[in-house]
């Protein structure tokens, strides 16, 4: 993900992903999955989670990335978010 955090740089990505899935405790806040009983996935050479951090309010509304507006998402539901998210932009567009 390529979010800039509060001070206008990208160096605090992965340590706000770990505090957000330690918050959330691996659990997808929208179908309740437990992503920490999921093996990690192989796309070529990279080893995956299986599971995302996802902004709540986009950055294009005005979204903060900070942690209340942080969540854990199973990589399905990720997948949805990002379809529909970019359906709705399309067609607002």
């Amino acid at each position: 993900m390529t979010w800039l955090t509060e001070d206008g740089n990208w160096r605090h990505r992965k340590k706000r992903r770990a505090q957000v899935f330690e918050r959330d405790q691996g659990i997808c806040s929208r179908c309740g999955l437990d992503t920490t009983t999921l093996p990690l996935t192989q796309w070529g050479n990279i080893m995956r989670v299986p599971w995302n951090t996802d902004l709540i309010t986009p950055l294009s509304a005005n979204g903060r990335v900070e942690l209340a507006n942080l969540r854990t998402l199973c990589i399905w539901c990720d997948k949805r978010r990002s379809r529909s998210t970019s359906a709705n932009n399309w067609l607002h567009q």
